[in-house]
């Protein structure tokens, strides 16, 4: 411009802009949000144009925005000399915002920005077997040291249960109680700042065993031991000796089982081999059980002494497993007959002799609960 000799100029307003800027940091998530979405912008903060020129309408304010997965901040290409509003949002994360300068040219590096989660909230229902709604049930969830608690209601929304301000991101254990009832657990994580709905049945009443033991020959056995055990219970009985009011000789029963549960009922008595039958129940009820046989816990050892194709009387049997000998001997009506009872398992020499005969020694093989039959033939002596 040119300007005349001893004259003046006034009014001349001269406006300088900077080179573009940058805003850089960092943003600090809680543990477990890695990954999460969140979205930076950074708008320009509105200039009321030249001092004192209330006339100049207002500038459109100029936004930068950027998403980021890692937490990283990093708008380029802004204008400056300014001043920026900064605003941090994501789903599930309490927003944060606030103000920075940038200088003309500057590449403004931001502290760390810590961004907390927004509290969750956990809802449901407990309902009994049956899909019905249930009330007085206690509801508690915990997450390390924190413990939230709530009962559901007996009337109006019964059986609804809401737990709120809850920090997240966690994964907290429900568990739901009420007297009378089967107890169920659950777990789930809640994301940050997220909701979770749960619906937990429990099971009222309890389950009953019943049915029969027989012996070997199909013979109802009474005073046998029947002991239940499962999912923390124990229960025992012991079978009726003879018939009456309770049910017949053989027969046993045994209540107040929690349910739902799976059980382990085992059957015992003194000679015998002891048995086992499971149960399981989802709901109250009786279960009658199958038929137990139990099988004596020693052997037979049995058979006929022949000569020249008849049964031999009064041979001398001798059974031994090398430490205990027993001896009997065969009978002469009917001829030949001879047996050992209460033999335990394993194996066995039985040697056969009477004078003017032959002596005789034959091995055989005991199994619990069953006959060893050995039958042998003598030669008269020559």
């Amino acid at each position: 411009m040119r300007v005349a000799a001893q004259r003046s100029v006034t009014g001349l307003d001269i406006a300088l802009a900077g080179n573009t800027g940058s805003l850089s940091g960092q943003i600090a998530l809680p543990p477990g949000s890695a990954g999460t979405p969140l979205t930076v912008t950074a708008t320009l903060v509105s200039d009321p144009g030249p001092a004192g020129d209330t006339s100049a309408p207002a500038a459109e304010p100029q936004t930068f925005s950027q998403t980021t997965t890692d937490g990283s901040i990093a708008l380029d290409g802004l204008p400056t000399p300014g001043t920026f509003q900064v605003t941090i949002t994501g789903d599930g994360f309490d927003t944060q915002s606030f103000q920075a300068a940038v200088g003309g040219g500057q590449a403004a590096l931001l502290d760390t920005v810590t961004l907390g989660a927004a509290e969750g909230t956990i809802t449901g229902i407990a309902v009994d077997a049956a899909g019905t709604p249930l009330g007085g049930v206690s509801v508690v969830a915990r997450a390390g040291d924190t413990e939230v608690r709530a009962t559901t209601p007996t009337s109006g929304q019964v059986g609804s249960f809401q737990l709120i301000g809850l920090t997240t991101p966690e994964t907290y254990v429900l568990t739901f109680s009420k007297d009378g009832y089967s107890g169920q657990t659950v777990a789930l994580s809640l994301p940050a700042g997220g909701s979770q709905s749960v619906q937990a049945q429990l099971i009222g009443g309890s389950g009953t065993v019943t049915g029969t033991v027989l012996g070997p020959d199909g013979t109802p056995l009474g005073g046998v031991t029947v002991a239940v055990s499962g999912d923390g219970f124990t229960g025992q009985t012991t079978t009726l000796t003879t018939n009456g009011a309770g049910g017949g000789a053989g027969s046993y029963t045994v209540t107040g089982l929690p349910v739902p549960g799976v059980y382990t009922i085992t059957f015992t008595a003194d000679g015998y081999l002891p048995e086992t039958l499971g149960a399981g129940f989802l709901a109250a009820g009786t279960q009658p059980l199958d038929t137990v046989t139990l099988l004596p816990e020693h052997g037979v050892v049995a058979g006929v002494v022949r000569s020249g194709g008849g049964g031999l009387g009064e041979v001398t049997v001798t059974l031994t497993d090398g430490t205990t000998t027993r001896t009997t001997t065969s009978a002469t009506a009917p001829a030949g007959q001879y047996s050992f009872a209460d033999v335990p398992a394993g194996w066995y020499a039985i040697t056969f002799g009477r004078p003017g005969y032959t002596t005789r020694v034959v091995q055989v093989e005991v199994l619990a609960g069953a006959v060893a039959a050995r039958d042998v033939e003598l030669a008269a002596a020559g």
